[in-house]
């Protein structure tokens, strides 16, 4: 008995950093289909003075199963193309507004979904743009609030019409700890 109690409190104390590095990802995109459409030309608005940038959660890499709400800022680093809307989607709701967001939504997303659309000029009078999701200016967070009532920092990419954005973090891409070759990572499920 004390060697099983001995195993399950170690397996906890290796548990405890894991969870902590898991995050929700976010993407803003020019695509309605694709998340990862993260620079190009802007998608076309409802008139021919405005153009759409879309708000994607792409993965919960939390292992919680969804997302409830999400807390974070959206700015314009370079491009003169700060968004002066937000269009919520797919039942997303936001209580914030276009660049300081508040999003709620049910039925526990895990991604990839296409949460809203920013209302941005059109692709014609931006020549060059970069949009970011940042710490909101309110309370410094940008985080996600998983089912089970958890906070989760954020990983995200931005938007770049001509580069890839600064702010390009690799939102669940994966992040390797340490170089591994195939045959370790298979010992390891052995």
């Amino acid at each position: 008995m004390k060697r099983f109690l001995t195993v399950v409190l170690v397996a906890s104390l290796i548990a405890v950093p894991a969870v902590m590095a898991q995050t929700f990802g976010w993407t803003v995109s020019n695509s309605t289909t694709d998340p990862f459409s993260n620079s190009g030309p802007i998608a076309p608005g409802p008139s021919m003075f405005a153009g759409n940038l879309y708000l994607w959660l792409v993965c919960d890499w939390t292992g919680l199963n969804g997302m409830a709400a999400a807390e974070m800022d959206v700015v314009e680093l370079r491009g003169g193309g700060a968004p002066t809307g937000f269009t919520p989607m797919n039942g997303f709701l936001n209580a914030g507004t276009a660049t300081a967001l508040l999003v709620a939504v049910g039925g526990c997303p895990i991604g990839p979904v296409l949460a809203g659309s920013f209302s941005v000029g059109p692709d014609a009078f931006l020549p060059d743009i970069e949009i970011c999701l940042v710490n909101s200016a309110l309370n410094n967070r940008n985080i996600t609030v998983a089912c089970g009532g958890t906070g989760f920092n954020n990983e995200s990419n931005g938007f770049a019409k001509t580069s890839q954005a600064s702010c390009y973090a690799g939102a669940c891409s994966g992040v390797s700890v340490e170089d591994s070759s195939w045959g370790q990572v298979k010992a390891l499920f052995r």
